[in-house]
């Protein structure tokens, strides 16, 4: 399989708002967008580009690229042979590809694949059945952004980008065959991690807006707010005007997460420990009038958050729980069901899914949110970090939130962020990256 690894001289034009950006040799390739900021020379690769009120796009001409790359004969992939901890049962091998593509699929080649934590559940063996590879071994992996390289359906054309809309399909390779049926066609104009992270958390904090939502001028509940459910939620609500109560547990960067959680809309951050004293005990103090009644609670913990979350809520209100990070179930009293008309309701994205939930639609309708104003201005934003495949256990390690001797030295502990792996060989690497998405290296390899 060709390389494209070395990047070379690259022609610009500038008109207004616009940088068109064109190769021009065979090894390296960018292609034009628009985006609104300051004057400011960027750098991409080793060539430095001086952009007139730009910033760099995340269009990139892929079909130019899959013009001259050769299709694999294998595939990249991790696998995992029994359930156990990811770091000691993930292995990396390789994996022939089949010589054409059957009817109604797609070839495509994985640009990036976030690390979720229902990922992490599924290799221990701790996720429900019906939503876990079915087969030992198995390739892990939810999500990701890839490039058509070759498919049997005419809907779909090399250098198209794709996300999936079924989970589970095992993401975490440099290529895949895919059902035709299992992606979605997806424009070029938002950063490529946010791209891959889509589905999952943002459409599950989409969802639990839209199908749960609290009344207007009220307050809602949010736990595990270091999460890109959490903060999506957050965001969300701000945008409707609601009050939010965020809980993180305690943490060495409790104040810099407290600090970027308020700046996405929480009104108030609270650590788990005070949380967990009680809501007549921050009344009269930072709890107002302001705030108004609290009827809705996202529980995505469970155990003793969720029932604390309970216990917050006025009279009337719903806990909804959607996660169980904490590996408990909710314990709640009798009286709060009975004598204080509360109530308790699930949701599960792919139940929804598998219930005729218009996927599709909600995904244009989140990528709408992310893209804001179309100048970049006013979208949902998620912070997150960047792996190199290569550097698959130190990515798997953060996202479980160890480090050290297990996931690598070097490694430090923390989960604030969501994870996305790189894979090998494209040009997303180069791009100059901003605050909420940064780039990590434990030992530089890119395989």
């Amino acid at each position: 399989m060709r390389s494209f690894q070395r990047t070379t001289r690259i022609l610009c034009n500038s008109t207004r708002k616009r940088v068109t950006c064109s190769i021009i040799s065979n090894t390296r390739y960018y292609a034009s967008g628009t985006q609104s900021g300051k004057d400011d020379v960027k750098t991409y690769g080793n060539e430095v580009v001086r952009e007139q009120d730009t910033l760099p796009s995340y269009k990139y001409s892929d079909k130019q690229l899959n013009e001259r790359e050769a299709i694999p004969k294998e595939a990249t992939v991790l696998k995992y042979h029994r359930y156990g901890d990811p770091l000691q049962v993930l292995q990396l091998e390789k994996e022939p590809l089949p010589e054409s593509i059957p009817k109604d699929h797609t070839l495509v080649r994985i640009l990036m694949a976030p690390i979720h934590w229902m990922d992490i559940n599924q290799i221990q063996g701790h996720y429900p059945s019906s939503a876990s590879p079915s087969t030992l071994p198995a390739t892990p992996g939810s999500e990701c952004l890839a490039s058509v390289l070759s498919s049997s359906s005419s809907s779909l054309s090399p250098g198209d980008h794709v996300i999936p809309i079924v989970p589970s399909l095992g993401t975490w390779r440099s290529h895949a065959i895919f059902p035709t049926s299992s992606l979605i066609k997806v424009p070029q104009n938002i950063k490529p991690e946010y791209a891959s992270s889509l589905l999952i958390s943002p459409c599950t904090a989409l969802r639990l807006l839209a199908d749960f939502p609290p009344p207007k001028g009220s307050t809602i509940l949010v736990n595990s707010s270091n999460s890109l459910v959490s903060q999506t939620l957050i965001q969300l609500a701000a945008k409707q005007n609601l009050n939010v109560i965020a809980v993180i547990r305690d943490r060495p960067s409790y104040w810099s997460l407290s600090e970027r959680l308020k700046s996405l809309g929480a009104t108030l951050v609270i650590k788990e420990e005070d949380f967990s004293r009680g809501r007549e005990f921050f009344e009269g103090k930072i709890l107002d009038e302001k705030f108004g009644k609290i009827l809705v609670a996202y529980d995505g913990v469970g155990g003793r958050s969720g029932r604390e979350m309970m216990r917050w809520l006025d009279n009337g209100g719903k806990l909804i729980v959607y996660g169980g990070m904490g590996r408990k179930g909710v314990s709640l009293g009798a009286g709060e069901l009975i004598w204080n008309d509360k109530s308790v309701q699930g949701f599960w994205m792919e139940g929804w899914r598998r219930n005729g939930g218009d996927v599709k639609g909600m995904v244009r309708e989140m990528w709408k949110g992310i893209e804001g104003d179309g100048e970049g201005r006013n979208g949902v934003r998620m912070w997150m970090e960047r792996w190199m495949f290569g550097d698959w256990k130190a990515a798997v390690g953060r996202a479980m939130g160890v480090g050290g001797e297990r996931a690598g030295e070097g490694v430090e502990r923390g989960r604030d962020r969501k994870v996305v792996m790189v894979m090998k060989g494209h040009e997303f690497v180069n791009r100059e990256l901003e605050d909420d998405v940064i780039q990590n290296s434990n030992n530089n390899n890119n395989n």
